[in-house]
């Protein structure tokens, strides 16, 4: 009875020493493929994707974790929250890390969609049905007299226009519950990656988050807060026609994306993304004139670290190879391994002679022909081309030691501009000391607690830590809205002992996380489901255009960008990773 050949054999037999080291080095890595319990089969997509995903859940669900104490404390453990924040804010460090988050794993679901159709329609079914039910529950804890909605009930259909894209924080609209104005920059960053993605140019991370880091410097002291606003302020129903023109412009523009091809729906995108580029620098209205370009700059910095991981510090992305068979596997297309093709470059003579174009094949042929005669080495030209041919088609190593080192210098000197910005503004509008030490330690430190995530995403995380993530949106959106209740509760307010604050902070937790998971398996869950199926029905029609900033266009999203997200895997508080 004959054995059933592994991959990891047919490799080595098919590719020589050379490749057999390298396949060993990959699969000591990721696991192998006998990580799993279940012999050497592997483990099926969606527990392959939890796991590559887990580190992020858990950081996801640890930032949660510092906006609950942050707005927590304010009502209990005041004398420990006066002892951490004379250097640190939780709350706004906590926001910093789901940026972060948000920007690392958003872009990677964009491009394994391939399709700013799909796109639109997972982020809708991802982001909307707990935002309406959070705006539910706030107007129920209103007209009961347990929480606050502001001047939503003076201005409903203004209050509502504001909702209606979640860019209420930059329009004359109102952050119900009190922290969704982070959803406001998180929906700027969609508009702005499905126009750069639409024009073939969402690769150029390095670039974007530089830009978002210089600008925040430069133009954060002289940006206007609300300027919009404060004209529609001036002008009878004002307010209702800034966030009526706002929403008829990115409606018309995601309409052109999503339903339109070629050329309409890079107009219609790029519309979109102008509108709230334009929003973000001269009409925030919380929390200061240089947040907007300081948050992109996260975000776009997470996009830098994870295309710095999966391919490397240059211009585009290795394209896939375009004869890959659909079935078996071949030396110069091997099959792939936990969601993963080992980027190995066959060593053999013939194999490269295979992959290398006729022209090259054909300069080589006289000094091959005579029989029994000493192969000479291939003149310096073809030796360049062939090299050449084998690095665009992914068989180089696209991590080289330099390429980590420059994106690495790449991140540190963003940090350094974003943690400039604030401290030199800060000053400038009168923050004292102790708010600009707040400042640094928040963005500096977020950016750490990023990178020991980014370290240890090999490790094994405790399920807990990730269901916490998993459940963060939630949590999110739901912390307010319980610690209204207890506010608007008379008999709560005396003072109480220290191990008495500890005991109600902590029956406060308990009911957020009781919700939240509630909410998640009754709501995002299944809301997540019929987001797939209509996005299966809907189909992705609209692909992102030919361009030669990446490969898209000729091979799809790269195999690392299709492995690393998935929509059946909720995505980070917030809509990607950001609450």
């Amino acid at each position: 009875m004959s054995e059933t050949p592994r991959p990891e054999k047919e490799l080595r037999r098919s590719l020589g020493s050379r490749g057999a080291g390298l396949i060993r080095s990959r699969f000591s890595r990721s696991g192998g493929p006998h990580a799993n319990s279940g012999g050497y089969g592997e483990a099926s997509p969606r527990e392959a994707t939890a796991r590559r995903l887990a580190w992020l859940d858990a950081l996801r669900g640890f930032a949660a974790l510092c906006v609950v104490f942050d707005h927590g404390s304010t009502l209990l453990l005041l004398p420990l929250r006066s002892f951490l924040y004379q250097w640190f804010n939780l709350g706004q460090y906590g926001v910093f890390v789901f940026f972060l988050v948000s920007g690392y794993i958003v872009p990677a679901s964009l491009e394994r969609k391939g399709s700013v159709r799909g796109f639109w329609i997972s982020r809708a079914f991802r982001l909307y049905p707990m935002f309406l039910v959070a705006l539910a529950l706030s107007a129920v804890a209103y007209v009961t007299g347990h929480g606050s909605v502001a001047n939503a009930g003076r201005h409903p259909l203004t209050a509502i226009l504001g909702w209606l894209f979640m860019l209420q924080n930059l329009l004359a609209g109102l952050n119900v519950p009190v922290v969704t104005w982070t959803l406001s920059y998180e929906m700027v960053f969609y508009l702005l990656l499905a126009a750069l993605f639409s024009w073939g140019v969402h690769r150029r991370s390095g670039w974007y988050a530089t830009a978002f880091a210089v600008g925040a410097v430069t133009l954060g002291g002289v940006l206007p807060m609300a300027a919009l606003g404060r004209w529609s302020n001036g002008a009878e129903h004002g307010q209702l026609f800034l966030n009526a023109g706002t929403d008829a412009l990115v409606l018309a523009g995601l309409g052109l994306a999503v339903l339109s091809r070629a050329w309409l729906a890079k107009a219609g995108a790029s519309l979109a993304g102008l509108v709230a580029l334009i929003l973000v620098m001269v009409n925030q209205t919380y929390p200061y004139p240089w947040s907007g370009c300081v948050i992109l700059g996260l975000m776009f910095t997470g996009t830098l670290i994870y295309r710095a991981e999966q391919y490397s510090l240059r211009g585009d992305d290795p394209p896939a190879p375009r004869s890959a068979p659909r079935g078996g596997a071949t030396p110069l297309h091997p099959p792939r391994m936990g969601g993963l093709r080992p980027p190995i470059a066959p060593p053999r003579e013939d194999a490269q002679e295979a992959r290398a174009p006729r022209a090259v094949a054909e300069a080589k042929a006289p000094w091959l022909r005579p029989a029994g005669a000493a192969k000479p080495a291939a003149p310096r030209a073809v030796a360049g081309v062939r090299a050449l041919w084998l690095r665009l088609q992914g068989a180089a190593d696209p991590t080289a030691p330099h390429a980590r080192v420059a994106t690495a210098v790449l991140v540190v000197l963003v940090f350094a501009l974003l943690t400039v910005a604030g401290i030199w503004h800060g000053a400038q509008q009168h923050e004292d000391h102790h708010w600009q030490v707040q400042w640094a330690t928040s963005v500096l430190l977020a950016g750490v607690t990023f990178g020991i995530g980014l370290a240890v995403r090999h490790w094994k995380i405790p399920r807990w830590c990730a269901w916490l993530g998993v459940i963060s949106y939630s949590v999110y959106l739901l912390h307010p809205l319980v610690f209204d209740a207890y506010r608007s509760v008379p008999v709560l307010h005396r003072k109480h002992t220290m191990p008495d604050q500890v005991l109600f902070f902590l029956g406060l937790f308990a009911v957020i996380i009781g919700l939240s998971a509630l909410t998640y398996y009754f709501v995002e869950k299944p809301m997540q489901r019929l987001g797939r199926r209509v996005a299966a029905r809907a189909g992705y029609a609209t692909e992102t255009a030919a361009s030669g900033d990446g490969a898209s266009a000729r091979g799809g999203a790269p195999a690392a960008a299709r492995s690393s997200a998935s929509s059946s895997t909720p995505v980070a508080g917030g809509s990607g990773g950001s609450p």
